[in-house]
């Protein structure tokens, strides 16, 4: 019997809306095929440029269509969990597989330390001498970068996918991709990086 650890909820692809769920499962399973390099700030549950080119990387090695798209069912998501079912047959279980079993037994266990855990946060911080983000200040630039991604960044690379082509598309989402990464580490709206609207 194969793992299947991963069971898309919406496509994963250049302009589409992304499941932050299933962007999470999908780095996963990349890295654990050696398909995506981890960054320094972890496996995160936003779009980035190299899981979009890790997909590429799988779909040329497996002889699929090379487009960055995954679709629910779809042959490059059949074919990642076949890729992963066999490796796990060689002896070695899949992380992601023995992760995803075990959060949900963990869930129940976690749940009633929950409201203690920002108070112990903060008396430990308060004992440092440093001071945390409010709650909603991360709530709000959670909601500014979604603002940021799904109202301005995606409608304008649609427009460029329209009135350019796809190639200068493709790019746009790209950049939107990066930008909304990079917004959600905590950089500012100045300083990320360009959303790429050129013909070129």
């Amino acid at each position: 019997m194969l793992f299947n650890p991963l069971k898309l909820k919406k496509p994963i692809g250049y302009g589409y809306s992304l499941v932050p769920e299933d962007v999470l499962k999908t780095k996963t399973v990349l890295s654990e095929l050696g398909f995506y390099k981890e960054p320094k700030s972890g496996v995160t549950p936003w779009p980035d440029t190299p899981m979009f080119e890790g997909i590429e990387t799988f779909q040329k090695k497996k002889k699929l269509k090379i487009d960055g798209l995954m679709k629910p069912g779809g042959p490059t998501e059949k074919s990642l969990n076949k890729y992963l079912g066999e490796r796990g047959k060689l002896g070695k279980k899949p992380k992601s597989d023995t992760i995803l079993a075990a959060a949900p037994a963990a869930i129940p266990a976690i749940i009633p330390a929950l409201p203690s855990i920002p108070s112990i946060i903060g008396a430990i911080a308060g004992m440092l001498g440093l001071t945390l983000p409010l709650k909603s200040d991360t709530q709000d630039k959670g909601e500014d970068c979604d603002k940021l991604y799904y109202d301005v960044d995606i409608p304008t690379c649609r427009q460029v996918n329209k009135s350019r082509g796809k190639e200068a598309g493709a790019r746009c989402y790209k950049s939107a991709a990066d930008r909304y990464a990079a917004c959600r580490r905590g950089v500012s709206k100045d300083k990320l990086p360009p959303l790429d609207t050129w013909n070129n």
